[in-house]
Protein backbone atom coordinates (compact mmCIF):
# COMPACT_ATOMS: atom_id res chain seq x y z
CA UNK A 1 0.00 0.00 0.00
CA UNK A 2 1.21 3.38 -0.56
CA UNK A 3 3.35 5.06 2.54
CA UNK A 4 2.75 8.57 3.26
CA UNK A 5 6.01 9.16 4.31
CA UNK A 6 7.34 7.75 0.48
CA UNK A 7 4.99 9.83 -0.79
CA UNK A 8 6.18 13.35 1.10
CA UNK A 9 9.86 11.92 -0.23
CA UNK A 10 9.23 11.72 -3.09
CA UNK A 11 7.41 15.15 -3.21
CA UNK A 12 10.32 16.86 -2.37
CA UNK A 13 12.90 15.48 -4.03
CA UNK A 14 11.19 16.50 -7.49
CA UNK A 15 10.07 19.55 -6.90
CA UNK A 16 13.38 21.05 -7.46
CA UNK A 17 15.23 20.37 -4.71
CA UNK A 18 12.19 21.47 -2.42
CA UNK A 19 12.18 24.61 -3.90
CA UNK A 20 8.87 26.37 -5.03
CA UNK A 21 8.83 27.25 -8.11
CA UNK A 22 6.27 27.94 -10.74
CA UNK A 23 5.38 25.36 -13.44
CA UNK A 24 6.95 27.98 -16.40
CA UNK A 25 10.51 28.70 -14.13
CA UNK A 26 10.71 24.53 -13.77
CA UNK A 27 10.40 24.84 -17.98
CA UNK A 28 12.84 27.60 -18.14
CA UNK A 29 15.58 25.83 -15.54
CA UNK A 30 15.04 22.62 -17.21
CA UNK A 31 15.44 23.80 -20.96
CA UNK A 32 17.56 27.09 -20.20
CA UNK A 33 20.89 25.51 -21.16
CA UNK A 34 20.06 24.91 -24.53
CA UNK A 35 17.90 28.17 -25.31
CA UNK A 36 20.88 29.92 -25.71
CA UNK A 37 22.40 27.60 -28.58
CA UNK A 38 22.75 28.27 -32.11
CA UNK A 39 20.71 27.06 -34.59
CA UNK A 40 24.09 24.77 -35.43
CA UNK A 41 24.40 22.75 -32.32
CA UNK A 42 20.83 22.46 -31.95
CA UNK A 43 20.52 18.35 -32.45
CA UNK A 44 20.84 16.88 -29.03
CA UNK A 45 25.12 14.04 -28.88
CA UNK A 46 24.20 10.97 -27.64
CA UNK A 47 24.77 11.69 -23.99
CA UNK A 48 21.93 14.01 -24.21
CA UNK A 49 19.50 11.69 -25.86
CA UNK A 50 20.34 9.08 -23.72
CA UNK A 51 19.68 11.02 -20.37
CA UNK A 52 16.08 12.44 -22.01
CA UNK A 53 15.12 8.90 -22.83
CA UNK A 54 15.61 7.37 -19.41
CA UNK A 55 13.77 10.32 -18.23
CA UNK A 56 10.66 9.28 -20.54
CA UNK A 57 10.66 5.98 -19.43
CA UNK A 58 11.22 7.18 -15.50
CA UNK A 59 8.20 9.67 -16.44
CA UNK A 60 5.83 7.18 -17.89
CA UNK A 61 6.24 4.58 -15.15
CA UNK A 62 5.60 7.00 -12.82
CA UNK A 63 2.40 8.00 -14.57
CA UNK A 64 1.16 4.78 -14.49
CA UNK A 65 1.91 3.84 -11.13
CA UNK A 66 0.36 6.74 -9.40
CA UNK A 67 -2.50 5.63 -11.47
CA UNK A 68 -2.18 2.70 -9.99
CA UNK A 69 -1.48 3.83 -6.61
CA UNK A 70 -4.78 5.90 -7.25
CA UNK A 71 -7.34 3.14 -8.06
CA UNK A 72 -6.12 1.19 -4.55
CA UNK A 73 -6.68 4.42 -2.21
CA UNK A 74 -9.76 4.16 -0.41
CA UNK A 75 -9.05 7.60 1.26
CA UNK A 76 -10.77 10.34 -1.45
CA UNK A 77 -7.85 12.93 -0.35
CA UNK A 78 -5.01 10.54 -1.00
CA UNK A 79 -6.87 9.42 -4.43
CA UNK A 80 -6.65 12.73 -5.68
CA UNK A 81 -3.18 13.35 -4.60
CA UNK A 82 -2.21 10.49 -6.55
CA UNK A 83 -4.22 11.43 -9.77
CA UNK A 84 -2.62 14.98 -9.04
CA UNK A 85 0.82 13.43 -9.38
CA UNK A 86 -0.08 10.93 -12.36
CA UNK A 87 -1.40 14.34 -14.08
CA UNK A 88 2.09 16.11 -13.34
CA UNK A 89 4.09 13.04 -14.57
CA UNK A 90 2.02 12.68 -17.47
CA UNK A 91 2.74 16.65 -18.64
CA UNK A 92 6.22 16.29 -17.71
CA UNK A 93 6.39 13.41 -20.18
CA UNK A 94 5.16 15.59 -22.85
CA UNK A 95 6.88 18.27 -22.27
CA UNK A 96 10.16 16.21 -22.28
CA UNK A 97 8.79 15.03 -25.84
CA UNK A 98 8.29 18.33 -26.93
CA UNK A 99 11.59 19.35 -26.28
CA UNK A 100 12.72 15.84 -28.03
CA UNK A 101 10.79 17.03 -31.07
CA UNK A 102 12.32 20.31 -30.95
CA UNK A 103 15.60 19.40 -31.46
CA UNK A 104 14.52 17.05 -34.49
Amino acid sequence: MFNISCYIFFIHSHTNKGLNLSKEENKMSLFSSSSNQSDQSKKLDSNNLKVLQDQLTYESTMNKKTAQYANLCNDQELQKLCNDLSQCHKQNYTDLLDYLNSHE
